[in-house]
């Protein structure tokens, strides 16, 4: 009885299941929650007093299986709840899109990003029909905002909505683990009242450093100093994330486990020192709880200062669940302490597993318990600096690589170097000086002068090894199967050597190292159009070569849809390289990710119908009658250029494999349309792309007649400006029968151009419906 009922093997359970519901499209109805949770206390009762009801044959069994199922009902329960809570706090229909009033209080620290501040509102009453959960707006030119002052807004909401398409970051994910349903803009706003230091007095604190910070340290490093005390890293610039991402040390700008738990280390140490010179009651209370409460207590004060963000949170339950066992006086197995905090998590935060961190924060600790925690032979000073960088290596190295971010052999060897740099010197200094900011500004500024010191020896490490990097290309998504036999790969190879199972673990690593790649057939194409919101993308992918067409808009400064969405679906797919990139025209909503391609890419063949919004390279006018042929797949360009408007010289491309053809006209209008109809019979096309997102300036009845579609795909922003597709075009689209795809609802679009014959269906898929979740809010654009 007591082997089945192991901690570990109910912890295991739980978390299992709690993953697994919130992997469901759709919440549970409350009643079949309430009908589970009953089953779930009735197994309990029979587990712990089964005896008492059946022989005791009988009962031992019984008991263990009764447990067991309690136990997966209890994840259900939990897992099943949360998404219930998520879903039931949506914003409201009626205030989708609509514009309202709203009172209430700046919460947590304001985010100034170029001229737009983002912020945090908490309702003081219900908004519209009764919505009063947290609302993170964003506002241009925005006043000086305090947390805990008093506002009343007019704001336009809408529910958050992110891209979908794969290796993109899961935003509406993201953003439910802060707490936030409803987004907007700020349109009119007056202060009603200056700061209640209630619950929002730490923000009010966290920003008083940001601004002290500020002031006393140089702008080279401010950006990464104000990061390391409050968790803010919107100072960062773009330079100094690609470094950091380049050498692997992104983490130490990310406040996580590593930061808490060198503070509350820290503060055990502290303890343990004033104890041994007799600085402590020891008399009433023993050296290990004061220890341990010393460095709860640090490791408290920093997440507090760090804004106890989801990261730090998890970090915090961590070192909690580790400490605590001294001062209940409880020395449980490293394997539980590891689960217990796994579970803690999860129950606290069932989707903290829809984050990257949440898995390598885990995996790297549990590697670090597994691979050196057994070992009790003495090894030497340098083995026990390199032994858990390598541990950490090893795991890491491939769940970063099918992420699609950089890694290098060199990473150990940098972080050896700067993780005492940061974590050692850095942290507590700054940390010092921050709390003497608030007493002894003098010695406060020659303390934080000293970290702006050591933060340019950091940066000049950094430039120092850019050079010598050399990153490991990332690998291709190899799907869950290929993922879990890596990382029992890894942690074979990390096992002790008495085990004497190193060696299977290079027949797990095989399917890694060498991955099947999914391509073509010679003859076919894949096609995907990205969700990139409003604006444009498209992947062609034959056998042997890659061509985009349109690279989305520039958000900002230093974001653009490539970033977000093009290039993490290239590395998802495995693509290395790009033989050709036609923008249709030069706006930016259609070329606005051509830099951030070129970034990274290196220099591409481009072609474009017009030119090119801040783009100084060389390019090739496409012009009618241009084609070429890759693998079996062939490419005609019907028109482009010879007109003053920039929609109207869009490149339009038609694709042919077999009996399929792709039609991408651009941001073309019906006078260009017009004018394709002379050579109407070249315009047949099974699918075709919308003209101008769905303008109703585009689509006339002739252009559909002549292309006779059976499939249109719109690619448009989720409740765009420009209501993008028009009823009107959508109505005369629905006129020739055609089935259409939205990438505003329907996120990314795919298929394979060339499988379906000319009287067999196409197959479309849409990422919001081969990946559903929950929590995914949307409602379908008129």
């Amino acid at each position: 009885m007591k082997c089945l009922l192991k901690p570990t093997l109910t912890l295991f359970l739980l978390v299992i299941t709690i993953i697994g519901v919130s992997l469901l499209p759709d919440s549970l109805p409350q009643t079949l929650l309430m009908f589970i949770g009953l089953l779930s206390i009735c197994l309990t009762v029979i587990a712990f007093r089964g005896s008492l009801f059946f022989p005791f044959r009988a009962a031992y069994k019984l008991k263990a299986v009764s447990w067991c199922l309690a136990v997966l009902l209890m994840g259900v329960v939990i897992g099943g709840n949360y998404a219930r809570q998520v879903t039931l706090k949506w914003l409201p229909d009626d205030l989708n899109k609509k514009e309202v009033r709203i009172k209430g209080i700046v919460a947590g620290l304001p985010i100034a990003s170029g001229e737009t501040t983002r912020f945090d509102v908490l309702p003081e009453t219900p908004v519209g029909s009764g919505y009063s959960g947290k609302i993170r707006l964003s506002w241009f030119q925005a006043q000086e905002l305090i947390p805990g002052e008093t506002w009343q807004f007019i704001v336009k909401l809408k529910r958050p909505h992110g891209f979908a398409s794969e290796g993109a970051m899961d935003y509406e994910a993201w953003i439910v683990r802060q707490g936030v349903q409803a987004t907007g803009y700020v349109k009119q706003a007056e202060r009603l009242s200056d700061p209640a230091y209630g619950s929002q007095w730490i923000h009010s604190l966290r920003l008083s450093l940001r601004q002290w910070v500020a002031a006393n340290s140089s702008s080279a490093n401010q950006g990464m100093l104000i990061a390391l005390l409050t968790g803010d890293k919107s100072g960062l610039s773009s330079q100094q994330w690609q470094r950091l991402n380049t050498s692997g040390t992104t983490h130490l700008m990310v406040i996580s486990g590593l930061h808490i738990g060198l503070m509350a280390a820290l503060g055990f140490w502290l303890a343990r020192c004033l104890g041994s010179v007799g600085c402590l009651p020891l008399k009433r209370c023993s050296l290990p709880i004061l220890a341990s409460v010393s460095g709860l207590l640090l490791a408290l004060l920093y997440a507090a200062l760090a804004g106890f963000s989801i990261p730090v949170q998890r970090a915090l339950v961590m070192t909690f669940v580790a400490l605590c066992g001294p001062v209940v006086g409880v020395k449980p197995a490293s394997l539980t302490l590891w689960l217990v905090a796994l579970t803690f998590v999860l129950v606290l935060d069932p989707l903290a597993f829809t984050s990257q961190g949440f898995w390598y924060s885990f995996l790297a600790v549990g590697a670090l318990l597994f691979g050196l925690g057994a070992r009790r032979q003495s090894s030497s000073r340098w083995q026990a600096l390199l032994k858990p960088q390598w541990v950490v290596f090893c795991v890491l190295t491939p769940l970063l690589l099918m992420a699609g971010q950089p890694v290098s052999f060199f990473s150990p060897v940098i972080n050896l170097l700067a993780i005492p740099l940061i974590g050692v010197l850095v942290v507590p200094l700054l940390l010092l000086a921050a709390l003497l900011s608030l007493c002894w500004s003098w010695m406060a500024v020659h303390i934080l002068w000293v970290t702006d010191q050591l933060i340019s020896l950091f940066q000049w490490l950094l430039i120092s090894i850019e050079p010598f990097m050399a990153p490991i290309p990332a690998h291709a998504d190899p799907g869950w199967v290929v993922t879990i036999l890596t990382l029992i790969g890894v942690f074979l190879l990390i096992s002790p050597a008495a085990l004497k199972l190193r060696w299977f673990a290079l027949v797990l690593l095989l399917p890694w190292f060498f991955p099947i790649e999914s391509k073509p057939v010679t003859g076919q194409a894949e096609v995907t159009v990205f969700d990139v919101g409003q604006g444009l993308s498209l992947l062609i992918r034959t056998r042997h070569h890659t061509l985009i067409y349109d690279t989305g808009d520039r958000f900002t400064e230093e974001v653009s849809a490539a970033d977000r969405v093009i290039i993490p679906g290239l590395k998802s797919a495995g693509i290395r390289s790009i033989d050709k990139v036609m923008i249709s025209h030069g706006d930016r909503d259609h070329s606005g990710g051509l830099p951030a391609l070129e970034k990274h890419f290196g220099e591409l063949k481009v072609w474009a119908g017009s030119d090119i919004v801040n783009y100084d390279g060389s390019y090739t006018q496409c012009q009618e009658g241009q084609s070429w042929e890759w693998d079996g797949v062939y490419f005609q360009v019907l028109a482009g250029g010879g007109f003053k408007l920039s929609n109207e010289c869009s490149c339009v491309l038609k694709i042919t494999a077999g009996e399929d053809s792709l039609l991408l006209p651009g941001d073309i209008s019906k006078k260009v349309e017009k004018k394709l109809l002379l050579n109407s019979e070249a315009l047949k096309a099974r699918v075709l792309l919308a003209p101008h997102h769905g303008s109703k300036y585009s689509s006339s009845a002739a252009f559909l007649t002549a292309v006779q579609p059976e499939v249109v795909i719109y690619s448009a922003g989720y409740l765009n400006q420009f209501g993008h597709p028009a009823s009107e075009t959508s109505e005369r689209i629905s006129a020739v029968g055609a089935r259409t795809y939205n990438t505003a609802t329907d996120g990314s679009v795919s298929y394979i151009l060339g499988r379906s014959k000319s009287d067999q269906p196409l197959k479309l898929s849409g990422y919001r419906e081969s990946h559903s979740r929950y929590w995914w809010r949307y409602t379908h654009s008129p």
